[in-house]
């Protein structure tokens, strides 16, 4: 039977391995002097590094279907960490990588490998740090973008997370994966879906306050004010507040509600051409918003109160609306296009076209392709055809009364 003559207390200095030798010459006596032969079995000592843990995060991801969407492969309690190597799984029937960058975590990242394999739904990626100390603590290893390809659920796997140490030793991890979830958000096909939404939806006054957001919608005013028309708060103007409204699919996707303040804002003046400028604007409540405006001469009823009705059938030489909206983040722009005609008999669709042409605009060139290619609708937002749905009625609906929509 074995009996603990000894206990070594040790301090470990760092990672690795340390033999503990009892050397050859050792001796064990008896209390009567005599020496006992000893069989020594030397041993090691492991040091090595506390686990870490490795996730993706958020840990459910819910977007509209074709919609970017970018999750993040993130680490916490990790020492002294200086290379990792991440596979990563994802089910290619519903989303697409599109990239995968390093992320904040390491000092001066240098990308080694970077593969998307899309066909079986797998990332290799291994990223060094560029300097040759090691770095402790939580962070963000690496950002993945991908595209949704249907509705439906996808997994995103962590299936292998290698972490190294400035000298190789392994730096042990536990892995937690994600879900990323595509849902379909309606959207117009004709003029009757922005004349008639499928979902309900609410209105109420509010105090119209000029202002300078969201993002362009002061660049508008300016180049408005630049053509000669004057924007005066004491003059006309309403502003609304989009109480609610809803996903038509509510019986297959959870109901939300969105909620913002949109605003209509008609110059003071007209022009000698019998033109007046309205700026339009919207702020929703999950942060994304719309800035734009136009110049026409088709004018509503209060625009010109000496006029019933304003529109006499073949007596206007033409019909003129030009739009300009400002083409967000990463092109940072106004872009304007108009719609001209004579005989609105002929044209009894004409606000399709102006609502299509700002769709393909969005389609073709957020994502850099042309000619336009179907990528159904990337940034697609669920409010965008309630927004054209508000700006035909809140415009032209007194024209409708005249010249009905094309069912």
């Amino acid at each position: 039977m074995g009996l603990v003559i000894a206990i070594i207390h040790f301090h470990c200095l760092s990672v690795g391995e340390s033999y503990v030798t009892i050397p050859s010459n050792s001796r064990f006596w008896d209390i009567w002097g005599g020496v006992h032969s000893v069989f020594f079995y030397n041993g090691q000592v492991y040091q090595v590094y506390p686990t870490a843990n490795t996730s993706i995060q958020p840990s459910t991801i819910t977007a509209p279907y074709s919609s970017p969407i970018t999750a993040n492969v993130n680490v916490q309690g990790v020492t002294n960490l200086w290379m990792f190597q991440l596979v990563l799984n994802y089910n290619t029937a519903y989303i697409d990588a599109v990239d995968i960058v390093p992320g904040s975590f390491l000092p001066s990242p240098t990308v080694l490998l970077k593969n998307i394999d899309d066909a079986t739904g797998t990332i290799n990626f291994d990223v060094q740090a560029g300097i040759p100390e090691g770095t402790s603590g939580d962070g963000t290893l690496a950002t993945i973008t991908f595209h949704c390809t249907a509705s439906g659920q996808s997994g995103l796997t962590v299936t292998s997370a290698v972490y190294s140490d400035p000298n190789g030793f392994n730096i042990p991890t536990t892995t937690t994966g994600g879900t990323i979830n595509q849902y379909t958000y309606w959207e117009p096909i004709k003029l009757q879906n922005i004349v008639e939404l499928p979902y309900p939806y609410a209105l109420v006054d509010l105090p119209f306050v000029p202002h300078g957001s969201p993002a362009g919608y002061a660049e508008i005013k300016s180049l408005f004010e630049s053509k000669g028309y004057s924007f005066d708060i004491d003059e006309k103007g309403s502003k609304y507040r989009v109480e609610s409204f809803f996903d038509v699919y509510t019986e297959a996707h959870p109901m939300e509600e969105l909620d913002g303040t949109v605003t209509s804002w008609w110059s003071s003046n007209m022009l000698e051409d019998g033109t007046k400028a309205c700026l339009l604007s919207a702020e929703m409540s999950d942060g994304t918003s719309m800035a734009m405006g136009f110049i026409t001469n088709v004018l509503p009823p209060e625009q010109m109160p000496d006029v019933d009705p304003y529109i006499i059938w073949n007596a206007e030489p033409y019909f003129f609306i030009q739009f300009y909206w400002w083409s967000w983040n990463p092109i940072n722009k106004i872009v304007t296009w108009s719609y001209w005609w004579h005989d609105s008999h002929n044209h009894p669709n004409w606000f399709w076209g102006v609502y299509w042409w700002w769709r393909t605009y969005t389609k073709a060139y957020y994502l850099g392709y042309w000619p336009p290619i179907d990528i159904n609708w990337a940034y697609w937002q669920p409010w965008w055809g309630w927004w054209w749905h508000w700006v035909y009625w809140q415009h032209w609906h007194w024209w409708s009364t005249y010249f009905p929509y094309d069912p």
